[in-house]
């Protein structure tokens, strides 16, 4: 497959038949630059932004509607922030799955239509709004959305959408070498179906470590050197080709040591493997030497209780992460990562 970038016309040679050659040719209107090169967080408060700035992010990320909010466009746009905007993918989640996972179901005609329109008038909206970068399309999810998805993309094809789609998946990290990592691989590929370049422009891929609800042990390959290679292999038989389609890197910039809430009137606490500042530098940095294009730590602050700590609260946690985003700008301009 080969890569022409004519201004905001991208032309795509993908080879049907590696045998004999034969392939064809698509185009993309997008202008990919708005997530090329770009560092940031996700869960940054309206009110932080300020502080984002600061760190010299340029990218931000959140499950919430930063457009919705009066002059939220404005805001953005002022602290010299763009924002992956969220507004399709819930559309999306709450006309298949209105009640949670156990209500997820199939869209009948009117309900596809009553979905296009969202997506219409959302594309409408931000026609020429320089606030986003990209619109979230599937946020780690084994459910089955394709029909939708495909949907989504020919409804974007037909407004003529140059914003580019973002698919994201999740891969976690053995917390020791020990571990099996069949399951963590197995259900890392279950999310893959909703992945294809029929409507993902980007693909986003968040590294955590394993979830647990006892303490975890603290012995995470950050590098991830052998999940990495075998995670990026796997999608590109979706049909991703990195050389065309950006992807953004998410490590993991928390410690839940634990995270409390009530759920169903029940208290659970949860912990992850504790990330270092040491740690989150390699993490970062193993993510651009593996071709990510951006980076976007999670999270600044996700509002989460109990023994938490992230890049808003931790001053160490930044610290490792603006090293991490040092060695991935060296790569970035074709030069070698700081030792250590």
């Amino acid at each position: 497959m080969g890569l022409t970038n004519i201004g905001t016309a991208v032309a795509i040679w993908r080879t049907d038949s590696p045998q004999t050659g034969v392939g064809s040719l698509t185009w993309k209107f997008k202008d990919y630059s708005t997530l090329e090169h770009k560092a940031g967080a996700y869960s940054v408060p309206l009110t932080d932004l300020p502080r984002a700035t600061q760190e010299g992010y340029t990218l931000v990320f959140t499950s919430s509607d930063y457009l919705s909010v009066p002059g939220g466009s404005g805001r953005i746009v002022g602290a010299g922030l763009t924002v992956i905007d969220t507004s399709i993918h819930n559309a999306l989640y709450r006309a298949v799955c209105p009640h949670g996972p156990a209500s997820c179901h199939r869209l009948s005609p009117l309900e596809q239509a009553k979905l296009a329109t969202k997506v219409t008038l959302t594309v409408e909206r931000d026609e020429h709004n320089p606030a986003v970068a990209g619109y979230l399309l599937v946020d780690e999810n084994p459910t089955d959305f394709a029909p939708e998805l495909k949907m989504i993309a020919g409804t974007m094809r037909r407004l003529g959408a140059q914003i580019p789609t973002v698919c994201a998946v999740g891969r976690s990290l053995p917390a020791s070498s020990h571990d099996d990592d069949g399951p963590l691989q197995n259900a890392f590929e279950r999310q893959l179906r909703n992945v294809s370049p029929q409507w993902c422009d980007a693909i986003l891929l968040y590294g955590y470590a394993p979830l647990g609800s006892d303490p975890r042990p603290n012995h995470v390959d950050w590098t991830m050197s052998a999940e990495l290679p075998k995670t990026l292999a796997k999608l590109r038989t979706t049909g991703w080709d990195p050389t065309v389609e950006p992807l953004i890197g998410v490590p993991q910039a928390f410690v839940f040591n634990p995270r409390v809430y009530v759920k169903g009137g029940k208290n659970y606490r949860d912990y992850f493997a504790i990330q270092s500042p040491a740690g989150l530098a390699q993490q970062t940095t193993a993510f651009c030497e593996a071709g990510a294009d951006s980076v976007i730590a999670y999270a600044w602050n996700d509002s989460n209780r109990g023994g938490v700590s992230e890049l808003g609260t931790n001053a160490n946690l930044r610290q490792g992460f603006r090293q991490g985003l040092a060695n991935c700008r060296r790569i970035w301009a074709g030069l070698r990562p700081s030792p250590g």
